[in-house]
């Protein structure tokens, strides 16, 4: 039986660069994507480059409901889900909020993965050996945990922000590696390196136009994107978990991103706040 995989953000940079790689490997690759239009144009380009399957589903990771309508269209269309990569991405200029009233970055990069893993998790559970593959930074380094402002109302800079955004993916992942290690489930995570995308060239375009020596240091998406398939399909990371990755080495996380105390009030509080939206949504897997 053929493999499946998901990855968020596949329109474009990264993601695409991430189904496509998979969909060389007689991977079928599941798009989930914000835009149709774009989404379509996206797929057909995995198509002519891989020569492989892949197919679109819509929803926004900002909007819980939209999350929560591509979970169902899967679960109806696929029994297992062997390969989560959750990549999607945003650097807004300013500090926006999510559909739903969270701050953008964490709202994306974080709690709407931390919504759609568990909303998928049955299927996780259905494969052979299934991995989750979460795009990081190491940026994670300069963030903090404030549980008193996760929206960063009272305080906002876009640096903390994204800081934040990223140590809560580390936390996020090692929780769930913690709490999978008696299955066939895998979680790792991963710093791809300063990639150059349509999303970090929004904040940084005309910087880098004046600055040529700086955008050398910029990897193409598809470089971007090695560490993440290593991760999804190295057969020698198969019983692998709960690791840091950074160009395609394990590398040992900051104390801040191993406090049991901060993952586990972590993910209840995210528990509760799908909850606001999702009132019958549950982290399904329970250690």
């Amino acid at each position: 039986m053929k493999k499946i995989a998901l990855v968020t953000g596949a329109s474009s940079g990264m993601g695409l660069a991430t189904a496509t790689a998979l969909a060389k490997q007689n991977i079928h690759v599941v798009m989930l994507i914000r835009n149709y239009a774009k989404g379509l144009a996206a797929l057909a380009q995995v198509k002519k480059a891989s020569g492989g399957s892949a197919e679109i589903l819509q929803a926004d990771l900002g909007d819980l409901q939209s999350l929560e309508r591509l979970a169902n269209k899967f679960q109806a269309q696929h029994h297992q889900l062997d390969i989560l990569v959750n990549n999607a991405g945003v650097l807004p200029p300013k500090r926006q909020e999510t559909h739903d009233g969270f701050e953008e970055m964490f709202g994306v990069h974080y709690l709407g993965h931390f919504a759609i893993t568990n909303m998928l998790m049955p299927q996780l559970l259905q494969a052979p050996q299934a991995r989750i593959v979460n795009v990081a930074s190491l940026a994670y380094r300069f963030g903090e945990i404030n549980f008193a402002d996760l929206n960063s109302k009272k305080h906002y800079s876009f640096v903390k922000a994204y800081s934040n955004s990223k140590l809560a993916v580390v936390l996020f992942t090692e929780m769930l590696a913690k709490r999978l290690r008696f299955t066939q489930v895998t979680a790792n995570s991963l710093h791809p390196g300063i990639v150059n995308t349509s999303v970090t060239s929004r904040i940084g375009g005309d910087f880098l136009a004046t600055a040529p020596l700086i955008s050398k240091v910029f990897l193409t998406p598809e470089k971007g994107a090695e560490t993440a398939i290593m991760l999804a399909t190295d057969p020698a990371l198969f019983a692998v978990s709960g690791k840091y990755f950074d160009q395609g080495r394990p590398r040992k996380l900051a104390a801040k991103a191993t406090d049991l105390n901060t993952m586990e009030r972590l993910w209840s509080v995210s528990e509760s706040l799908v909850q606001e939206i999702l009132p019958d949504f549950k982290a399904i897997y329970q250690p």
